[in-house]
């Protein structure tokens, strides 16, 4: 697949990451995040009210900005770059895809909403295709979360071995701190293309375009190459900080957390390759 950001997504992914450095630095995410409430209100009505991304998603004819996965995986690529806190994942990953896997004219529209029988979605018994599906689209949007993250760590470490000086000289000039950074790079364009390209993927089939095995697939790939990208490089730059890098100080103990946090939440890398090697069993004995 040839993948190149049109003028529109390189304007929403630069949009994000301005919005994001100016709004959400460390200093709020470190004051939100150990609130009950786990974000801040003010900034989640900013994002809604001003960027309007809880409607990236949604179709035009329902209100919303109708474009697609690459606009959505490029924004929160950018919000785990910066750790944001808000209920924009699981407003967007989990309750607009389930209405967009699942839901009828009636559901999207949410006005006095009563829960009774003719809220459920899909057919009673037979959830599992459409939910597994949901989350597929799930893990894909973590997974460009966590992308973002792993950049992140990347970034920052670069910044402080460029300034830490040792024996005379910045410890980034050292050949063996040069390989880990290397090495770091790598797992972030890895993640990279296996994130945007299960962007496309999702993309097609919520066009009807592709079928529920292609999303599974490129969605494992997705969340196993990001779980281990961002786990990796936050342990990583945690070694290259030396000592201070594990102490509340600095932001990159943080990215370690949410990396950990991440990787196990909606299935671990080893999950999704055993998930991956049955699909491709599957498929050999088909052929």
């Amino acid at each position: 697949m040839d993948f190149k950001f049109t003028d529109e997504q390189i304007m929403i992914r630069d949009t994000a990451e301005a919005f994001l450095v100016k709004n959400c630095p460390s200093a709020a995410v470190r004051q939100f995040m150990d609130t009950q409430l786990g974000y801040d209100p003010d900034l989640w009505k900013r994002i809604c009210n001003e960027m309007c991304w809880q409607g990236l998603l949604i179709p035009e004819n329902y209100g919303g900005l109708g474009l697609g996965y690459v606009e959505l995986v490029a924004t929160l690529e950018q919000m785990g770059r910066y750790l944001c806190c808000s209920p924009f994942y699981g407003s967007i990953c989990l309750g607009v895809n389930a209405l967009l896997v699942a839901g009828t004219e009636q559901q999207v529209i949410l006005n006095n909403v009563i829960l009774n029988d003719d809220a459920v979605m899909g057919e009673q018994g037979q959830a599992w295709p459409e939910l597994q599906n949901i989350l597929d689209l799930a893990r894909i949007g973590l997974a460009a979360e966590q992308l973002g993250g792993s950049q992140q760590c990347l970034d920052s470490t670069l910044a402080y071995i460029s300034e830490r000086v040792q024996f005379g000289r910045p410890i980034a000039s050292y050949q063996a701190i040069k390989h880990k950074c290397a090495d770091m790079m790598v797992k972030v364009e890895a993640s990279r293309s296996a994130v945007y390209h299960a962007a496309c993927v999702a993309d097609q089939f919520l066009s009807q375009s592709e079928d529920a095995d292609a999303l599974i697939e490129a969605a494992s790939i997705a969340k196993a190459y990001g779980s281990d990208s961002f786990f990796h490089n936050a342990g990583v730059g945690i070694q290259l900080h030396g000592g201070v890098g594990i102490t509340a100080e600095y932001d990159i103990q943080l990215y370690f957390k949410r990396a950990k946090s991440t990787e196990m939440f909606l299935g671990a890398p080893d999950y999704h390759r055993e998930r991956l090697a049955a699909l491709l069993l599957d498929q050999r004995e088909v052929s």
